[in-house]
Order: C-alpha cells, then sequence, then structure tokens
C-alpha cells in the first residue's frame, strides 16, 4: 500500500504513458515498482503498427517512341508493397485487378489503379494514360525530271501523334544513298542539282527520290 512509484517500459523508466509510432510489429516489456521498492512480474505486450500506404506501380512492356508515345502493341502489369502490414488488394479502375492486360490497338488509353494494404491503409489513387501510335505517316511525294535542277516536294500526314520531320533521299536504281536532306514539320521541297553528298556530280542516268517521316513518337 505504499504507491507506485515508477513505471519501466523495456527496462527504462517511464511516465504515465508513452507513444510508439514506428511502422511494424514490435514487443516491449512494462512492470511497476512501488515506494517501497517491490517490483512486480515483468509483463510483455505485442501490437502491429501500419501507418503506412501500399504504393502501385503501373509496368509497361512495349517500344517506347517520344514524347510518351508508345509505337507497338503493349502488356500492361501492376505490382504493389507494403512493408508493414502486406498488400490486401489492388484494383484498377475500380474492379479488383486482373492481372496482365494487352494493348494492340491505336488509341489513348487511361487507368487509375491503387491499393489497399492488410491494415487497411488506402494508397492514393494515380492516374495514367498510355498513347498508341502503331502506324507510319502518310506521305505524297512529287518530283521533277531531272535536267538541271530538280525540285522534290513532299508533304507527309499523321493523324494520332504528328509529323515531326523525316529524310528526303537520291538513290540509284540498287538503292545506294546519294544525296539526302534532312526536315522538320509536315511539308519540304529540296532542290537537287545533280551533285553527290560530297559535292561531286553524279553520272547521267536514272535515281529514284524516296522520302522517309518521323511521326513524333519516333518510327
Amino acid at each position: 500500500t505504499s504507491g507506485v512509484t515508477t513505471l519501466y517500459v523495456d527496462g527504462s523508466p517511464a511516465g504515465t504513458s508513452i507513444t510508439f509510432s514506428a511502422d511494424g510489429s514490435q514487443s516491449h516489456t512494462y512492470y511497476s515498482v512501488d515506494n517501497a521498492g517491490n517490483a512486480e512480474a515483468a509483463h510483455t505486450v505485442t501490437f502491429k503498427i501500419d501507418q503506412t500506404q501500399p504504393t502501385t506501380t503501373l509496368n509497361v512492356t512495349g517500344q517506347a517512341g517520344e514524347a510518351g508515345w508508345y509505337v507497338s502493341p503493349v502488356s500492361a502489369s501492376l505490382s504493389a508493397t507494403d512493408a508493414a502490414s502486406g498488400v490486401a488488394g489492388t484494383y484498377l479502375n475500380g474492379a479488383p485487378y486482373p492481372g496482365t492486360w494487352a494493348i494492340n490497338a491505336e488509341g489513348d488509353y487511361t487507368y487509375t489503379y491503387y491499393s489497399v494494404d492488410t491494415a487497411g491503409n488506402v494508397e492514393t489513387a494515380h492516374t495514367a494514360t498510355l498513347h498508341l501510335d502503331l502506324r507510319p505517316p502518310d506521305i505524297s511525294l512529287t518530283a521533277s525530271e531531272f535536267h538541271s535542277p530538280s525540285t522534290i516536294s513532299l508533304t507527309a500526314t499523321d493523324s494520332r501523334s504528328g509529323v515531326a520531320g523525316g529524310v528526303i533521299g537520291i538513290m540509284d536504281p540498287n538503292w545506294h544513298l546519294i544525296r539526302h536532306w534532312n526536315f522538320t514539320g509536315s511539308q519540304a521541297s529540296v532542290v537537287w542539282d545533280g551533285l553527290d553528298e560530297h559535292g561531286q556530280p553524279v553520272p547521267t542516268g536514272s535515281f529514284i527520290s524516296g522520302p522517309r517521316s518521323r511521326i513524333a513518337p519516333g518510327t
């Protein structure tokens, strides 16, 4: 009846309350000592703390182009981790995540995803949009018959990502490159003076003018 003088937690004096904030499973030992110096038998308490949201990652496999575009069909999947209590479930567009999915057609595909851990922490939802452009631009090219200078004009169109630029080339009948011009945008016009890449005249004959345009994602 001398009254309690000290509370000990994990072997150290403590006040009437103590706060534990670290995530994870933990065990602590506690006991009291009265004013007469009598120590009670130690008790052990075990509990778990999880204050952290899970983390969900969108994984995409496919040929990436430029500016966030994909230039091939893709497969997509979600992976989730939670270091403390573990992942209880992952959700895609409001429904339980069904597993890896494929996207085989051009378009813009928006997905919302998140996970919930075993302790009940709900991850803040993520939103991602996948852009697919699977076709090269359409090209229209005109070239005047070569006598002295020859004018070569090109127009390229691409309804998905747009045209970033490309190359106009002059080839011999065996498709060996003789001369080329790089261009940006969707239209170009060049004048060929009959010289090769090194400034040397090419022999008289038939030549092929060919375009290669590049859409914004890099195909």
